[in-house]
């Protein structure tokens, strides 16, 4: 049996500190949505799945397209803005209009859905394949790219917004696609025939543009957006991050040059040796655990944010030092110039500039992550002890204005990994983090009378 916890902001409504508490559902349960104002959850019990939303920004109708939605169905929207918009799978796409109503589109030509997001900016992107043998597909006034292999086309759109992503879920007609006259990076770019014809053609120029970017990669094995950072795991389980907003290459975890770009899928050097096996990305953070459990953050905090992790500071001696219980969060601020005699001297000497290692100690011993998650500005971490999978814990560290890292009061900022105690010893199978709230899905002991 599992448990859900959630802390941190509750709702727009309710915008006060929430201290951990059980969501009273049991089952097995999963984590499908988070945003700063809702989130979606799916608990299996003895019979079917069911998905239950928890929010107020949908109507009773949108609510019940939620609750009736396939297990596999999968949900886009805007994580720090209006929350969620709508859900998808291979061949439907579900809209929840800002009227309050719900809109079930079928698609018609035969391309399947990989993925929906929305960007920072709020244009909305979309992934999809279709079969080479497909005598076309449909098009509606936006960015298109193209890449073909053996046996399928990858394509990617873009839409400007919902009204203009809908506007195409209506009309599905079959048109060659053509460059948006609103969408400058693609304006000039020769795609395609004229719009009465329904026959896909090539053009013998491939435009360099930042959609081609999101599709031209081996398939990946795991891909997060925050809307305007991507990171992705390869089959080899290499890490690439890329941006085409200049404002978040510092938070790629490597120095964007002329051979790997900002804006193109590249991989990052210091982990380059490693097989990453789970990545998470919130705000200006990521975070990757390797297969060993080790831990790896990369960014800083938000903008306007006083207070950085020491991990992301520069200060790995000082993080062991804390973790290790030598000393206490007060002790930070008074040591923060001066150096740890005691370090080793070549402590620092693997530390890369921009990706740091995170020590984890469960009492005074290594402990190994087994689950990430990030917010705007705080971090959760589950970790168990290496060789007592049954010494467990969960950390958090970053902003707790709201209650968001479940030490159960507002703290303004936590610049060490501290542990959780409503957390000791339990069994985590999931941590989640929206902008503000958190959480943590447990197994729970049944007790044998």
């Amino acid at each position: 049996m599992q448990s859900l916890t959630i802390f941190g902001f509750e709702s727009p409504e309710k915008p006060r500190t929430l201290k951990p508490r059980p969501l009273g559902l049991k089952g097995s349960m999963q984590i499908k949505w988070s945003s700063w104002s809702d989130f979606v959850v799916s608990v299996r019990g003895s019979g079917p799945e069911k998905l239950t939303y928890y929010g107020r920004n949908l109507t009773r109708q949108q609510r019940d397209a939620v609750s009736i939605a396939s297990s596999s169905s999968k949900f886009f929207g805007e994580v720090s803005r209006h929350g969620l918009r709508g859900f998808f799978g291979q061949r439907r796409v579900v809209v929840f209009k800002e009227d309050g109503t719900v809109r079930d589109y079928s698609i018609k030509f035969d391309f399947s859905i990989l993925d929906i997001f929305i960007t920072v900016q709020g244009n909305i992107v979309v992934i999809a394949l279709r079969p080479l043998s497909s005598p076309g597909y449909c098009y509606h006034d936006g960015c298109i790219a193209f890449k073909k292999d053996l046996r399928e086309t990858r394509i990617s759109l873009e839409f400007t917004d919902m009204i203009d992503f809908q506007s195409w879920l209506e009309a599905q007609s079959p048109l060659s696609p053509l460059p948006s006259s609103n969408c400058p990076q693609h304006r000039d770019a020769n795609l395609g025939t004229s719009p009465q014809s329904s026959t896909f053609q090539q053009s013998s120029a491939e435009p360099d543009t930042d959609l081609m970017d999101l599709i031209s990669q081996p398939k990946w094995l795991q891909k997060i957006t925050n809307g305007a950072l991507f990171v992705a795991i390869d089959e080899a389980g290499k890490v690439h991050t890329w941006t085409k907003d200049e404002r978040y290459h510092d938070c790629l975890g490597r120095t964007p040059d002329l051979e790997y770009p900002g804006h193109k899928p590249s991989p990052v050097t210091y982990l380059s040796e490693l097989v990453i096996e789970k990545i998470a990305i919130g705000g200006w953070m990521t975070a990757a655990i390797d297969t060993n459990g080790e831990l790896f953050i990369w960014g800083h905090s938000p903008p306007g944010q006083d207070g950085e992790l020491l991990v992301l500071a520069g200060k790995p001696n000082l993080e062991e030092k804390l973790r290790r219980g030598d000393s206490t969060e007060e002790d930070s601020s008074e040591e923060e110039g001066d150096e740890d005699d005691s370090a080793p001297a070549d402590s620092a000497l693997d530390e890369d500039e921009l990706v740091k290692t995170v020590p984890l100690f469960i009492d005074g011993l290594p402990a190994k992550a087994t689950h990430v998650a990030i917010g705007i500005g705080h971090v959760l971490v589950a970790a168990e002890l290496h060789d007592h999978p049954r010494r467990t814990a969960v950390f958090g560290a970053g902003r707790g204005h709201v209650g968001q890292l479940g030490m159960g009061r507002s703290i303004d900022f936590l610049d060490t990994f501290s542990p959780i105690p409503f957390f000791d010893g339990a069994d985590v199978k999931q941590v989640a983090c929206a902008p503000f709230t958190s959480f943590v899905i447990t197994h729970e002991k049944v007790e044998e009378e």
